[in-house]
């Protein structure tokens, strides 16, 4: 979601019906697990592109293996 809102935390958290708190904690847990920063244009399209590819190999995150 917050691709498709182009990195707006606010229009994510308006979206989402969260906090923009939420959105900002949220990143942050992901920024550390990944030690990418989202502010960093590379870093935030490697993210993209790994997301889309695991969406690619289970495109039904529902479904069980």
């Amino acid at each position: 979601m917050w691709f498709e809102c182009a990195g707006s935390n606010l229009e994510v958290a308006r979206r989402l019906h969260f906090h923009r708190n939420t959105i900002h904690n949220r990143l942050r847990r992901i920024e550390n697990l990944t030690n990418r920063r989202c502010a960093d244009p590379k870093a935030a399209a490697e993210l993209y592109i790994a997301l889309r590819a695991a969406r690619l190999m289970n495109p039904d995150p529902t479904a069980t293996p």
